[in-house]
């Protein structure tokens, strides 16, 4: 998603969990919605990771994009945005509301580097939901600790392996 617009309808939590993700991807990330419920959104919107239309959302501002999300609680915005996609070709996931969706986002629990995807194919997105805080519960900040002393370890590993080697050279084989 590096450098491609994206859009999500809704300013709150779900809408932000969402947005993240983009920001993470380094997406260029539009949300639309009268107001911002979480703290978080404003944040990125005053970082200027993320542009904010203070506003209601309106056929067309889905065009030119490469994913859509929509998180609000208005079934007739979701079914509008549903028929826009469609339309324009453009890959849309309405949360919570699978059958409108053209694709389906994991809930992903993270710890770190370790990342859990759970998907139940768009059956109950609030089973996995409540899999993944239960995942994060059980994967505490230690594995995040722990994949970063390994990541260190394989990096000094396979440092030594290049350099004993030479860049190019095959591996040596013993028989």
């Amino acid at each position: 998603m590096t450098g491609r617009r994206c859009i999500v309808v809704g300013g709150g939590e779900v809408a932000a969990r969402k947005v993240e993700s983009l920001v993470a991807a380094g997406a260029q990330v539009i949300i639309v919605s009268p107001i911002l419920t979480v703290p978080s959104l404003s944040a990125i919107v005053e970082r200027g990771l993320a542009t904010h239309l203070a506003r209601e959302y309106r056929r067309g501002d889905i065009a030119g994009c490469a994913l859509a999300y929509a998180a609000t609680d208005d079934r007739t915005v979701h079914r509008e945005l549903a028929a826009e996609a469609r339309t324009l070709g453009i890959p849309l996931n309405v949360v919570d509301v699978p059958e409108l969706c053209t694709f389906i986002a994991p809930a992903v629990a993270k710890q770190g580097a370790l990342q859990i995807a759970i998907s139940t194919g768009g059956a109950s997105p609030a089973f996995a939901a409540r899999l993944r805080r239960e995942l994060e519960e059980q994967f505490g900040i230690e594995y995040g600790i722990a994949l970063k002393v390994l990541h260190a370890a394989r990096r000094k590993l396979h440092g030594d392996e290049i350099e004993s080697r030479g860049s190019h050279a095959p591996p040596e084989r013993s028989g």
